[in-house]
């Protein structure tokens, strides 16, 4: 005996619905019936059928209207629907597949053809609602891993801005450190070796020259912890702002590498979170630690402007060039400058072709910078 799978006749004939429902009654199905269209619409409002039965010619309402207002109920697009009739020009069988039945079953028919295409029917059905239900599913499982993506993702870009602050806090409090007892102390040593030289001049000229070399190894020891120190936390950086500290890296650099760095801006001083300001300074920097390791290049323009409450930083030098498709995957400095970016909400340009140089173009909305 199947489940209790329950089906609507639907016929103006008591004795065709006698019939019908004895056929299927003895099968086990649970039955309901109306002798009319607007009856039948009183039911299935009331209660959910796995199938109806549906007659064609019926006065009032015939099948077709009935089979349309059904299919206009949310409950019932897809419930099976096989018209019974006696009608069976292909003009009527194409009518009642336009409007949503599902098979057509004329009469007479015997008690196995009617049986056989009923439960057809609600095998099909239920195998589609398990398959919808199975979509269901799956689409609810999608969005809730999607879900716990976007929460993990901003759980890790939280962490890192989180370790990049500490980062730079511990550089500060390193660069500090350095300055208050490392090169105090050198800067000590070196008073205290000129005395001893002084001392020795016309006495010991052997020993005073050897304090000669130890004072010039002291000055180069604390040139070494200046360097250091610009290169941790630049005080200029905190003293006189992001575009001093721009220039004063551009000096530096084309100092240190040789390579002419010209910087140009329409911008007197800019109002910048600690974050941003940090974050843009840190990618100037490693655009020339790109541009000194991989460019070979002999000029570098540096342009920083303001757009449409937009800082532009463009960076363009005359090196090699690369191809981008194949440099970007492998490419740690120009992907950690995306990602300093991305948690500023700032934006990242790159064009390059081989032998024509590179231009970084970096753009920083100024509204709501936290």
């Amino acid at each position: 005996m199947p489940s209790q799978d329950k089906i609507l006749i639907v016929d103006d004939s008591p004795l065709n619905i006698q019939v019908v429902a004895g056929i299927l009654g003895k099968r086990g199905y649970d039955i309901s019936y109306a002798t009319s269209g607007s009856h039948a619409l009183v039911l299935v409002a009331d209660a959910q059928f796995d199938l109806i039965l549906l007659d064609l010619m019926m006065p009032g309402m015939d099948g077709y209207e009935v089979c349309k207002r059904l299919r206009d109920m949310d409950a019932y697009k897809n419930v099976p629907i096989i018209f019974l009739t006696a009608k069976h020009d292909e003009e009527s069988i194409v009518k009642g597949f336009e409007v949503g039945g599902q098979d057509y079953l004329t009469k007479p028919f015997n008690s196995s053809e009617l049986l056989a295409r009923v439960e057809t029917q609600i095998k099909a059905k239920k195998y589609k609602d398990i398959q919808q239900e199975i979509i269901k599913d799956q689409g609810e499982y999608q969005a809730k891993l999607e879900h716990e993506v976007k929460e993990q993702t901003r759980n890790i870009n939280r962490l890192s801005m989180h370790l990049e602050k500490v980062r730079e806090e511990e550089k500060r409090h390193i660069a500090a450190e350095i300055h208050d007892e490392l090169g105090v102390t050198l800067t000590a040593l070196n008073m205290e070796l000129s005395v001893f030289e002084k001392k020795l001049k016309g006495v010991d000229e052997v020993l005073g020259h050897k304090v000669q070399n130890m004072r010039e190894l002291v000055t180069e020891a604390s040139q070494t912890a200046r360097r250091i120190i610009s290169d941790l936390r630049p005080s200029i950086l905190d003293t006189m702002g992001l575009i001093a500290a721009i220039e004063w890296q551009g000096e530096e650099f084309s100092r240190r590498y040789k390579i002419r760095c010209n910087i140009k801006s329409n911008v007197d001083a800019v109002e910048l979170s600690e974050a941003n300001k940090i974050a843009l300074f840190r990618i100037f920097q490693e655009c020339l630690t790109n541009i000194a390791k991989h460019a070979n290049a002999k000029n570098v323009n540096v342009d920083l402007v303001y757009i449409n409450d937009i800082l532009r930083l463009k960076i363009k030098d005359d090196g090699v060039g690369f191809e981008p498709n194949e440099y970007y995957v492998n490419s740690h400095g120009i992907n950690g400058i995306r990602e300093r970016l991305k948690y500023i909400g700032g934006h990242c340009k790159i064009d390059s072709k081989p032998g024509e140089g590179v231009t970084v173009l970096i753009d920083m909305p100024l509204a709501n910078q936290e």
